[in-house]
């Protein structure tokens, strides 16, 4: 026997509370039992499955309730899309503000601009929320209003989703333990060379037999951004451990994991975009031995920042929403739309 069974009960439960889904999914296996001659044939599965209808309008029996905005026919797609366009346009959102603030501060301190940007973001996620969820929900009121779903063919077994794989939402458990000792590891030895930057983080070079280093960061903007690095490495400790102990994606590792990699980024960012961040006399000797314009140096400085500031915004922006839908898809609330 095919998997069109099950894949059919799956299409009909993932739609239902998933308090109600194991029973559901038993009483429905004990009806298309119940109404399949012995040795089932192929045919005879999905004329079955055609007798009980499109998994979407049986569900909507199920359920018990009317919902009264979007019909109980395209409710669930309608959650589904939605939901998906939350997570695009917010995240859209998000990075574009975080790119454009970073870029751009009107702040002049360091807590300004981590200010200043936590509230534009804020402000700007909210603003595309607000707007998909007003196109999503205008556009499913017009489908239902002017019945699109009449032109439609009659609905085939053979467009089931395939069952979702279970190994899809796990998350290694030698990959957690050593995310959390690469973040004990690069952590500490990061806010190591934070605290010791002169000494340690510089061109060195020799003069007259002694080692003299000219260091690249000015001391004052290290010291004042060690402690929130050493918050965004407990939070990488914590994210780890989380990870570790539920092994999946779930709204807990997900929720811990955007949480961690947003504030780390802002941090990050805002670290590198200081505009007393480069020591004046790191930028003074390489003048004299390239034979350029302190102002240049510090051009491609910025420049080189501003590029790795897009790279890592669309790549967290990527991994964020990978996280989410892969998490959504495995509580149930998102499914491929057939």
């Amino acid at each position: 026997m095919n998997d069109l069974i099950e894949r059919y009960i799956h299409d009909v439960t993932k739609r239902l509370p998933e308090t109600s889904r194991a029973e559901v999914g038993k009483e429905l296996r004990a009806n298309i039992d119940d109404m399949l001659p012995p040795n089932p044939t192929n045919e005879d599965i999905k004329k079955v499955l055609i007798t009980l209808g499109e998994p979407r309008v049986l569900a909507s029996k199920y359920r018990g309730k009317q919902r009264y905005l979007i019909s109980p026919e395209w409710m669930d797609e309608y959650l589904q899309v939605l939901k998906i366009v939350l997570i695009v346009v917010g995240s859209l959102g998000f990075f574009s503000a975080l790119i454009t603030h970073i870029l751009y501060p009107s702040a002049t301190t360091a807590i300004g601009i981590f200010a200043e940007v936590v509230s534009s973001v804020f402000s700007e996620v909210c603003s595309n929320l607000f707007s998909g969820f007003a196109v999503v929900t205008l556009v499913f009121v017009a489908i239902d209003y002017f019945k699109v779903n009449s032109k439609r063919g009659p609905w085939n077994p053979d467009n089931l989703p395939k069952l979702p794989k279970p190994t899809d939402t796990k998350i290694s458990k030698v990959g957690s333990l050593i995310g959390l000792m690469m973040a004990l590891i690069l952590g500490s030895f990061f806010i190591f060379l934070l605290f010791e930057n002169q000494r340690y983080v510089g061109w060195f070079e020799w003069e007259g037999g002694v080692r003299v280093i000219y260091p690249i960061f000015t001391d004052a903007v290290c010291q004042l951004f060690a402690p929130l690095f050493i918050v965004s490495f407990l939070l990488a400790i914590g994210d780890s451990i989380i990870k570790y102990y539920y092994g999946k994606w779930n709204l807990v590792t997900a929720t811990s994991h955007t949480i961690y990699q947003i504030l780390s980024v802002a941090l990050v960012l805002t670290f590198f975009r200081q505009p007393n961040l480069m020591n004046p006399a790191f930028l003074l000797h390489a003048q004299s031995v390239f034979g350029v314009e302190a102002e240049f140096i510090q051009l491609g400085i910025t420049q080189s920042i501003n590029g790795f500031t897009v790279f890592l915004c669309i790549v967290v922006m990527i991994d964020l929403i990978t996280t989410w839908v892969k998490t959504l898809r495995h509580s149930g609330k998102i499914e491929a739309i057939k």
